[in-house]
């Protein structure tokens, strides 16, 4: 399956009906949506926007007791692995019911009944993607430059 960051590859899952979910990637500059998809943010043209604030103070993302999301700068958030994304990954999983438990580097993309994961690193990964559903918990081994598409 060739995969882009355009989602051309997915014009067939457009076709049939199938709108991608996601962060709507216009407020951010393309490294940041590059950071942020090798973190697991879904993007989808017209999607949401979540309130994210970037905190020069901080060094690994925060996600706040009201549920707020905040970032620290980006040359620090490019370096962080995948245990320092989980405040990330739980942003979207509270928006969309899934998250990624993976290394950094594996991008999601998201339908309201599938979810494909691209591996855009050059090491094996290999991990879990939970929901969409309470307790659903999939597992993921993606060799380098590889997709696994899960279907629900």
């Amino acid at each position: 399956m060739p995969v882009g960051d355009d989602g051309a590859w997915a014009t067939a899952l457009v076709a049939a009906g199938q709108l991608r979910r996601g962060w709507d990637p216009t407020p951010w500059t393309p490294a940041w949506r590059a950071a942020l998809a090798a973190a697991g943010v879904p993007f989808a043209a017209g999607g949401d926007r979540p309130t994210v604030t970037i905190d020069s103070s901080l060094e690994e993302p925060v996600l706040t007791a009201d549920e707020h999301l905040r970032l620290p700068p980006l040359e620090r958030f490019v370096g962080l692995t995948s245990l320092p994304l989980k405040p990330v990954r739980q942003s979207v999983h509270r928006d969309y019911h899934v998250r990624l438990q993976i290394g950094a580097g594996v991008h999601l993309w998201l339908w309201s009944n599938q979810v494909v994961v691209v591996n855009g690193t050059a090491d094996q990964r290999d991990g879990f993607l939970y929901g969409p559903d309470r307790g659903m918990r999939l597992t993921l081994s993606l060799a380098p430059g590889t997709a696994q598409e899960l279907t629900w």
